[in-house]
Protein backbone atom coordinates (compact mmCIF):
# COMPACT_ATOMS: atom_id res chain seq x y z
CA UNK A 1 0.00 0.00 0.00
CA UNK A 2 0.72 3.31 -0.28
CA UNK A 3 2.08 5.65 2.81
CA UNK A 4 -1.15 7.79 1.77
CA UNK A 5 -3.30 4.69 1.40
CA UNK A 6 -2.30 3.36 4.68
CA UNK A 7 -3.23 6.56 6.80
CA UNK A 8 -7.14 6.26 4.92
CA UNK A 9 -9.88 4.00 6.33
CA UNK A 10 -12.91 1.92 4.88
CA UNK A 11 -16.46 2.65 5.50
CA UNK A 12 -16.71 -0.46 7.58
CA UNK A 13 -12.82 0.36 9.63
CA UNK A 14 -14.55 3.49 10.63
CA UNK A 15 -18.16 1.72 11.21
CA UNK A 16 -16.29 -0.67 14.00
CA UNK A 17 -14.27 2.26 15.74
CA UNK A 18 -17.61 4.01 16.30
CA UNK A 19 -19.61 0.60 16.80
CA UNK A 20 -21.88 1.34 14.48
CA UNK A 21 -23.78 0.28 11.17
CA UNK A 22 -21.97 1.27 7.54
CA UNK A 23 -25.13 2.27 6.81
CA UNK A 24 -24.92 4.84 9.62
CA UNK A 25 -20.96 6.22 8.50
CA UNK A 26 -22.58 6.62 4.82
CA UNK A 27 -25.59 8.73 6.81
CA UNK A 28 -23.12 10.96 8.91
CA UNK A 29 -20.97 11.79 5.39
CA UNK A 30 -24.59 12.82 3.55
CA UNK A 31 -25.36 15.16 6.57
CA UNK A 32 -22.01 16.23 6.61
CA UNK A 33 -20.95 14.96 9.81
CA UNK A 34 -17.99 12.81 8.61
CA UNK A 35 -16.05 14.20 5.48
CA UNK A 36 -15.22 10.76 3.30
CA UNK A 37 -12.91 11.14 -0.11
CA UNK A 38 -13.59 9.02 -3.09
CA UNK A 39 -11.10 6.46 -4.40
CA UNK A 40 -10.48 3.79 -6.73
CA UNK A 41 -12.59 3.05 -9.85
CA UNK A 42 -15.63 2.40 -8.27
CA UNK A 43 -15.65 5.44 -6.17
CA UNK A 44 -15.55 3.75 -2.32
CA UNK A 45 -15.35 5.84 0.71
CA UNK A 46 -11.99 6.62 2.31
CA UNK A 47 -11.77 8.12 5.82
CA UNK A 48 -8.78 10.23 6.96
CA UNK A 49 -7.68 8.83 10.42
CA UNK A 50 -7.36 12.39 11.32
CA UNK A 51 -10.87 12.96 10.51
CA UNK A 52 -12.41 10.30 12.05
CA UNK A 53 -10.15 10.54 15.44
CA UNK A 54 -11.74 14.46 15.72
CA UNK A 55 -15.33 12.91 14.96
CA UNK A 56 -14.57 10.33 17.79
CA UNK A 57 -13.80 12.75 20.46
CA UNK A 58 -16.66 15.27 19.46
CA UNK A 59 -19.52 12.46 19.69
CA UNK A 60 -17.47 10.87 22.68
CA UNK A 61 -17.71 14.39 24.90
CA UNK A 62 -21.19 15.37 23.39
CA UNK A 63 -22.61 11.72 24.51
CA UNK A 64 -20.70 11.94 28.01
CA UNK A 65 -22.69 15.62 28.70
CA UNK A 66 -25.65 14.37 27.55
CA UNK A 67 -25.01 11.82 29.86
CA UNK A 68 -24.04 13.79 33.20
CA UNK A 69 -26.11 16.98 32.51
CA UNK A 70 -27.61 18.10 35.62
CA UNK A 71 -31.19 19.87 35.56
CA UNK A 72 -30.88 23.25 36.23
Amino acid sequence: KKKAESTMLSTGEVARIFEVHPGTIRRWCALGKLKAYRSGQQGGRRFRREDVAVAFLERTIKRYFRTHARGR
